[in-house]
């Protein structure tokens, strides 16, 4: 379980695979992992508790210059075969006094850019869900409970794979963007 700062935006507890970089996940099982937003004047952004792929420019203030984004596109590539991504939760931070509260976005997997192939994957219950507000203001959005992909991102899928059974407290308890199914 991760646990953050105010206002801190963490991503993916179990695996992160950050701009320009390859990464294989290969008969694997991400579960139980929770990413949680940091309470703050508006909540957090909590992205991928189970495998965050990408980066996504909303995630990292411009106050933090070590979060900053550098220009560009993204080259990074994901690729999971024969995985179970199960039992994971992303949970927006806690609005301070007036304020909004943080998102969560794709519980299971997320993909803020680059590209992402599912092959035999199976992503069920998995939880977004968005921060409280403080008094009577707004909540944040819980997307994609399975999965979440922006849409600058690239994702495939197989026939084989499986995204059943997730939640999201506001919109797309499964898949909240696109996924191309190719045979």
């Amino acid at each position: 379980m991760a646990v953050v700062t105010p206002g801190a935006s963490p991503a993916a507890v179990a695996l992160a695979n950050d701009r320009d970089s390859i990464a294989t996940l290969t008969n694997s099982t991400i579960s139980l992992n929770e990413c949680l937003g940091g309470a703050g004047a508006n909540g957090g952004l909590a992205v991928g508790a189970g495998v965050s792929q990408g980066t996504y420019p909303f995630a990292y203030g411009v106050d933090n210059p070590d979060w900053m984004i550098i220009p560009g596109p993204d080259s990074s590539s994901l690729s999971v075969s024969n995985c179970l991504i199960v039992g994971n939760t992303v949970q927006g931070g806690t609005a301070g006094s007036g304020a909004v509260g943080g998102d969560g976005l794709g519980g299971g997997l997320f993909v803020g850019s680059g590209t992402a192939t599912l092959k035999g994957v199976l992503v069920s219950g998995n939880q977004a869900q968005g921060g409280a507000d403080s008094q009577g203001t707004t909540t944040g959005q819980g997307l994609g409970g399975g999965v979440y992909v922006d849409p600058s991102a690239i994702v495939t899928a197989d026939l084989q794979t499986l995204i059943v059974g997730n939640r999201a407290s506001k919109s797309n308890n499964d898949v909240w963007g696109t996924i191309t199914i190719v045979p």
